[in-house]
């Protein structure tokens, strides 16, 4: 009877989790931004939760990185039998510590790439004030007294401790700037033949958190085109943008402006944050940005003068060249979300691709500008 109670509530606390955090077939990280308060000298007693309660509300950030979803039935029937095992030997163990020890277990055996590890030395490492509620209650896990040696729980112990042994989380990431700053611009453009000059009516970007992989920020714009201010029906059909959009767009120098002051507000102006921008292929910021500065009598700012272009990283990190944004996806089993020429959401699945090359380790470099 107590084996099976162990079960279901396991099963009642994953498979919600799991249904609510997880978007199969694609490698997300992070959730819904709440905010979190609360102190503690060890930076872990934030509410006082009992071990079972911060069980039941911690284990959804931490499934959501090791990324269960259908290995459920499986990781069940596994884990039940390491959980007997490893519960013979005990002549005393309440409900609580029983039904805490078969969830690590069965959530450890699963996590063979480490990937729930290093989530938990990364959010461990990052100050209360800006972790997201999942990540607040996957901590809360370890209020609770430390996993027996060898024990599921210990290895996410020893991840905790780390994490919380770094300052500010930066030493455990493999790469050399702070945030990656991902942008696409749309043009004007014309069925056959090219349009000349072409300019940008809509430019997007997003600010990742170069250790952890989670989007910080977002910046998005329409541009107004001064030299053709009419779209064509060909540009208006494959962007997505409608020509009220680009009336009600900003001028090129208040663009810069703009950029200017996001730049600002993640502390990459001061030099606190060191940064990269991440575009697919050069064209963006080797060709389009400059040449719309020129007509538009602007000044190219020294920050939008060095890239990363991600077919260049990907093809050094995996060893495979894709010329396209779906190719890369596909060939990493990541789901395309989103308009194919949507701005916002070009970012957003460029993103997707960072987070995937962060938690596999591979580094990411400049390829195009100042180097």
């Amino acid at each position: 009877m107590r084996t099976a109670s162990i079960i279901l509530a396991a099963l009642a606390i994953t498979i919600p989790a799991a249904i609510a955090t997880f978007d199969f077939g694609t490698f997300t990280i992070g959730g819904t931004t709440a905010a979190a308060s609360g102190t503690a000298g060890s930076g872990l007693a934030i509410t006082g939760l009992s071990a079972a309660s911060a069980t039941l509300a911690g284990f959804g950030g931490l499934l959501l990185a090791v990324k269960a979803g259908g290995f459920l039935g499986l990781l069940a029937a596994r884990a039940t039998r390491r959980g007997k095992r490893s519960i013979v030997n005990r002549s005393i163990a309440t409900e609580e510590e029983i039904g805490e020890q078969f969830i690590f277990d069965a959530v450890a055996s699963m996590d063979a790439a480490d990937c729930g590890k290093r989530y938990l030395c990364e959010v461990a490492a990052t100050p209360i004030h800006q972790l997201e509620q999942e990540e607040l209650t996957s901590l809360l896990l370890f209020q609770s007294a430390p996993g027996a040696p060898g024990s599921g729980k210990a290895a996410f112990d020893e991840a905790v401790r780390f994490g919380l042994g770094t300052a500010t989380g930066r030493s455990v990431s493999r790469q050399k700037f702070d945030l990656f700053l991902v942008l696409d611009v749309e043009e004007t453009c014309v069925r056959y033949g090219t349009i000349n000059p072409a300019e940008i009516i809509e430019l997007s970007a997003i600010a990742i958190d170069a250790a952890s992989g989670k989007v910080l920020s977002e910046l998005h714009t329409f541009v107004r085109p001064e030299i053709n201010p009419v779209l064509t029906e060909h540009c208006i059909d494959i962007s997505g943008i409608s020509q009220d959009q680009v009336d009600g767009g900003i001028k090129w120098e208040e663009c810069v402006a703009v950029i200017d002051q996001w730049l600002g507000t993640l502390k990459c102006n001061s030099g606190e944050n060191s940064y990269a921008w991440v575009t697919i292929g050069d064209r963006d910021l080797g060709t389009l940005v400059p040449n719309q500065c020129d007509q538009a009598g602007v000044e190219l700012p020294d920050s939008l003068g060095r890239w990363i272009d991600i077919k260049q990283a990907f093809a050094k990190a995996y060893g495979v060249k894709k010329s396209t944004l779906m190719e890369m996806m596909q060939e990493l089993n990541i789901d395309f979300a989103g308009l194919q020429h949507g701005g916002v959401d070009i970012c957003r699945n460029i993103g997707k691709l960072i987070a995937r090359l962060i938690w596999d380790n591979k580094q990411l470099n400049l390829t195009g500008g100042q180097m």
